[in-house]
Formats: structure tokens, C-alpha cells, sequence
């Protein structure tokens, strides 16, 4: 018997599921000190690839995204626009996601509701 249902991710971060790109701008306009020049090498630093090694290698990928997620604006562009049905976390999660249960880390979380 075959099931197709919407898939639904129970357990998703917010600081791991912003765009790279929309990281990049926020960081530029709250003048977070960047790891990189440019798009391309910036995405290194916030995007785990295959390659990852350890769980402190994964971790260390959230540690922008916290830094950028500090103010109400950047939480909800985040919560808004996660990468379509994929994240950074994972480059290739299935286009049957319909819902996510989005977990926030930071103390603004309260300013989502305003």
C-alpha cells in the first residue's frame, strides 16, 4: 500500500533554515563581522555539506545565523522565507514538505507574536 501524504517536519531550527543569501544581507546591514568576501565563501561557513565531520562541525554552521537573528525584523525574514522546501542543513529534503514546526533559540522569540 502506498501513502502519499504531505510530509511535515516536526523539528526544524530557525538559525538553520535561513537563506544564504538573505544571511548575507542582514549580516551586511547589522554590520556582523563576516567570515568571507563574498556569497560563495560566505555559504561555507552557514551551509553543511555532506563532508561534515563532526557534530561541533555542524554546530558551529548556527553560529552566524545567531548572530543575525538579534533583532524582531531578522527573526521574522527568517521564519518567512525558509529555503523553499529544502534548508541549509540538508540541500535536497523532498518537495512533499508541506509543514514545519519551526523552533527559534533566541530571546525575541515573544516578538513573533506582536
Amino acid at each position: 500500500m502506498k501513502y502519499d501524504f504531505p510530509k511535515i517536519d516536526l523539528h526544524l531550527h530557525l538559525d538553520g533554515s535561513m537563506l544564504p543569501e538573505s544571511a548575507w544581507e542582514m549580516a551586511k546591514e547589522r554590520n556582523v563581522k563576516m567570515p568571507a568576501d563574498n556569497l560563495e565563501d560566505f555559504k561555507k561557513f552557514i551551509v553543511v555539506t555532506a563532508d561534515c565531520r563532526s557534530v561541533n562541525e555542524y554546530l558551529e554552521k548556527f553560529e552566524l545565523p545567531l548572530q543575525i537573528m538579534q533583532d524582531k525584523e531578522a527573526i521574522s525574514r527568517t521564519a518567512r522565507e525558509p529555503r523553499g522546501l529544502c534548508t541549509p542543513r540538508y540541500d535536497s529534503l523532498p518537495s512533499s514538505i508541506r509543514e514545519r514546526s519551526l523552533r527559534n533559540p533566541t530571546p525575541l522569540t515573544p516578538c513573533l507574536r506582536e
